[in-house]
């Protein structure tokens, strides 16, 4: 499970830095807020700390 998590979040990073690259583009403001949230869940879960992976 642990594994799972590392190569999830892993993975969210890899997606991120692309999505960086292509947000150069002025992005919305909210698709930056979803990503930021998306990242804060991730980063959370990873620690155990989410209340929906538990």
């Amino acid at each position: 499970m642990r594994s799972f998590l590392s190569l999830t979040a892993g993975l969210l990073l890899v997606l991120n830095s692309a999505g960086l690259c292509l947000a150069k583009a002025t992005p919305p403001a909210e698709f930056n807020d979803d990503r930021n949230k998306l990242i804060a869940f991730m980063l959370d879960s990873h620690r155990g700390s989410a209340p929906l992976i538990r």
